[in-house]
């Protein structure tokens, strides 16, 4: 990217691209991804930096058992484990499924 070019173009920066521009122009669309990747949050997620990514997941992990528990435990119990699904899921700022 032109704007960041430390960052540069990080796999799943078009589908938040692209669902931006269904709803925005083209400036309005830039103006408003420039400003979530200069998020803390969006900043670490791209970089895709390993500590960051275990410690967004351990508050993910927290906050999931503290608002939907059963859902938690069952996921646990069947050995679901999240981890290998968030990253694609917060790299595409929920815009693409979970599947």
């Amino acid at each position: 990217l032109f704007f960041q070019p430390e960052l540069g173009y990080v796999q799943g920066m078009s589908y938040l691209a692209a669902t931006l521009l269904l709803f925005m122009d083209q400036y309005d669309t830039f103006v408003c991804f420039t400003n979530l990747l200069n998020t803390p949050f969006m900043r670490s997620v791209y970089r895709v930096h390993p500590a960051d990514f275990a410690s967004h997941y351990e508050l993910f992990q927290l906050i999931f058992a503290q608002n939907a528990p059963q859902l938690y435990e069952h996921f646990n119990t069947l050995n679901i484990n999240l981890e290998h699904h968030l990253l694609d899921w917060w790299l595409t700022l929920f815009t693409k499924s979970v599947s």
